[in-house]
């Protein structure tokens, strides 16, 4: 699963954001969502990547909310409590069968140049390709 299907599926959450985006975007808009790739251990079963039947991949969100600090918290942990009841859902051509959230809260970086605070939730989706 990719940054960008990830992406995607987020969209399809209670949690509702105005925009979304993977990587960069450089005029962020307030109540954005980004999603961003994170470096992860290669992890092949025993026996080789053809047994290996659950999929894993982490990801960064970066929630950029507006200028007040308890609306951005709100916000965050809204959307970490949704992504933590995520189990067996079926999305595109995957089945994902629960988030890891690594923290257990969204982690406070502040705000950026405009003064816009932010939060990050690292996680990590653990997926199974349908057939």
């Amino acid at each position: 699963m990719t940054a960008n299907e990830f992406k995607d599926f987020c969209k399809t959450l209670k949690t509702k954001f105005d925009n979304y985006y993977c990587g960069r975007l450089d005029s962020k808009k307030n109540h954005s969502l980004g999603i961003y790739s994170l470096k992860d251990d290669c992890k092949i079963p025993l026996g080789g990547k053809e047994n290996q039947k659950t999929l894993e991949n982490s990801f960064s969100l970066l929630i950029h909310w507006d200028n007040n600090y308890n609306n951005t918290e709100v916000k965050a942990l809204e959307l970490q409590e949704e992504l933590q009841t995520i189990q067996n859902v079926k999305y595109k051509n995957y089945k994902i069968n629960f988030v890891k959230v690594s923290f257990l809260e969204p982690i406070d970086v502040s705000t950026d140049d405009r003064g816009i605070y932010e939060r990050v939730i690292e996680l990590t989706v653990y997926y199974s390709k349908e057939v």
